[in-house]
């Protein structure tokens, strides 16, 4: 908010030291360090973001399905194939994950392990992408075709079987990752068809998110 950061992803590999992955990285662009509300510092601090827990770059390409900033510019949303960020669960084909990187702690989250037997241990298995998250950066929305995020507890709204496009909400809290609502639900709260999403952004305060279909936008209460 107010215009201080600045999330991009980018080849380049001169905006931070060491960068020589080859691949495009995720980077948050501090436009005021010195926090005195006036962007006066010149060129400003570039961070890598999408980066290993050892402070080194990802082993592939990072932000091309999407990044997001939270309002307070405390979090970062990004979908990855790099597989060397976080630990890896197994899943094959590998299709990356969307990870959520604290500004303050330095911690990444991943939001995108996924279920096998009812035991959250495993990759996703499909692409994560176009991540929005809330003012605060508690919540994370995105759009997939991944079918084992839910814990199929109940399998009326645990399970995805539509084999299409739906929208998901995520608790972006290391110890609470793994809590998650699918948002593209029939208005009965049955599985929806699903299809053609398009993005979903959280409202202020984040109270409703909104996911696009078809150029239309539908209100989910969180």
């Amino acid at each position: 908010a107010g215009g201080r950061w600045v999330v991009f992803n980018s080849p380049a590999t001169n905006l931070v030291s060491g960068d020589n992955n080859g691949w495009s990285d995720v980077f948050i662009h501090d436009r005021d360090p010195d926090s005195n509300g006036v962007f006066d510092e010149g060129n400003g601090t570039t961070v890598l973001v999408s980066r290993t827990p050892s402070g080194h770059s990802g082993n592939e390409r990072s932000g091309e399905g999407g990044i997001a900033i939270s309002g307070n510019g405390d979090k970062v949303a990004f979908q990855t194939y790099a597989s060397d960020l976080t630990p890896t669960h197994g899943g094959w084909p590998y299709h990356g994950q969307l990870l959520v990187w604290d500004r303050i702690t330095g911690a990444m989250t991943n939001v995108s392990i996924g279920f096998s037997n009812g035991s959250p241990s495993t990759d996703a298995n499909d692409i994560l992408y176009n991540p929005d998250l809330s003012d605060d950066g508690s919540l994370v929305t995105f759009d997939t075709e991944a079918s084992n995020l839910l814990d199929y507890t109940n399998p009326t709204t645990d399970s995805d079987t539509n084999g299409v496009t739906d929208v998901y909400r995520a608790d972006t809290s290391p110890g609470s990752a793994l809590t998650r609502v699918r948002a593209s639900l029939g208005h009965l709260g049955q599985l929806g068809a699903g299809g053609d999403f398009n993005g979903a952004n959280i409202s202020f305060g984040h109270r409703h998110f909104l996911p696009l279909r078809d150029g239309v936008v539908f209100a989910h209460r969180l």
